[in-house]
């Protein structure tokens, strides 16, 4: 029997080839998939924190642990593999699929994507398509289903990698419901892919006396802030 309530899925691994370790990387004093977990604790859902198996997460594995977080362990390369694993262990019929990379992510944002009208019924509930959030509040709420139907479809490499990105790509075949926001952010990066990022991002919050960990702003007043800088 599936399991109505969805759960917030947090896609982690230390092998990023433009910031190796970069999950453990610290911002603020902390890892950023602290501040990542931080925040999918406020939004009041079950959540867990999907690596591989690989032994290069181990480190993160075990960071992830002491927290006493679930992790669950797929395949290094094949992301939508281990995505379709986790459902058919966990039979939640919804899952929110965020990215470890994303410290600035705000639990506001997340509840406004699932408080969209539609969201039960679609295979995919996104506000990246069109993009109008930032990079780095990204959100994917995708139904069960929809992930044992992209294992059918004609697949390359890049889509096991990029576990949406098929549907993207072929968004006839697929009914998908997108999240505006207010005004138009697509142009802003919050994500942490290089070590620079995270370099731009501890300035920024410590000139504006901000503590994430601590407990973000409300979404309007981040906007605010970020929108105020030269990014």
């Amino acid at each position: 029997m599936q399991n109505l309530t969805p759960a917030l899925v947090i896609q982690a691994r230390m092998s990023s080839k433009r910031f190796p370790g970069k999950v453990l990387a610290q911002l603020q004093g902390r890892p950023i998939i602290e501040h990542v977990v931080n925040s999918a604790k406020q939004v009041g859902l079950p959540f867990f924190v999907l690596t591989s198996k690989h032994i290069s997460d181990e480190p993160l594995v075990r960071h992830i642990e002491a927290l006493g977080v679930d992790v669950f362990r797929g395949n290094l390369d094949d992301v939508l593999g281990r995505f379709r694993d986790f459902v058919n262990q966990s039979s939640f019929s919804h899952i929110i699929r965020i990215s470890a990379d994303s410290p600035l992510l705000h639990p506001e944002v997340v509840q406004m994507v699932l408080s969209l009208e539609g969201s039960l019924s679609a295979d995919i509930l996104t506000n990246v398509y069109p993009r109008t959030f930032p990079r780095g509040e990204s959100i994917e709420v995708l139904r069960s289903e929809l992930l044992e139907k992209l294992i059918n479809c004609p697949l390359n490499r890049q889509h096991l990698e990029h576990v949406t990105s098929y549907v993207y790509e072929n968004p006839e075949q697929f009914s998908l419901v997108n999240c505006f926001n207010d005004r138009d952010l697509s142009h802003i990066n919050l994500c942490v892919d290089y070590p620079d990022d995270l370099v731009r991002m501890e300035k920024m919050l410590d000139e504006s006396s901000v503590s994430i960990f601590d407990g973000m702003p409300p979404w309007q007043d981040l906007s605010d802030l970020i929108t105020s800088r030269s990014w």
